[in-house]
């Protein structure tokens, strides 16, 4: 199975926080899908995916840019065919926890491309 690649995006008040890449693919060993993500900062994670009904749960471990653990557990439910919802319940960053997130997932649709000019030659009668 191939390898999805993606780049990401954070946002906040309107101005990006942070960006980073994630990785996804198949993991034999576990029958499972498997991810890493590596984010600007310097933090990276690793997650197993678990299909639940219409969401995936994934459990996730990393390090953050200072070096402490963390770990997540993640859902991600579709929004209809070019977005989802991605909530963390607690996650746990060293010995610290932070409140519950969610957030709302949007594809990028492609830029548009440019019309060119091109003679178009009416068909013959």
């Amino acid at each position: 199975m191939a390898i999805s690649a993606h780049r990401f995006a954070i946002h906040a008040a309107g101005r990006q926080v942070m960006n980073g890449t994630q990785r996804i693919g198949w993991d034999g060993s576990l029958d499972k899908f498997r991810s890493w993500v590596f984010d600007s900062e310097g933090g990276h994670a690793e997650g197993i995916w678990t299909e639940i009904e219409d969401a995936w749960i994934v459990k996730v471990t990393g390090v953050r840019p200072d070096g402490d653990a963390c770990s997540a557990t993640n859902t991600y439910e579709p929004q209809g065919p070019e977005a989802y919802q991605s909530r963390s319940p607690i996650e746990l960053w060293g010995n610290d926890t932070e409140p519950d997130f969610t957030a709302r997932v949007v594809k990028k649709p492609p830029e548009p491309e440019t019309a060119s000019a091109t003679s178009v030659t009416p068909p013959a009668k």
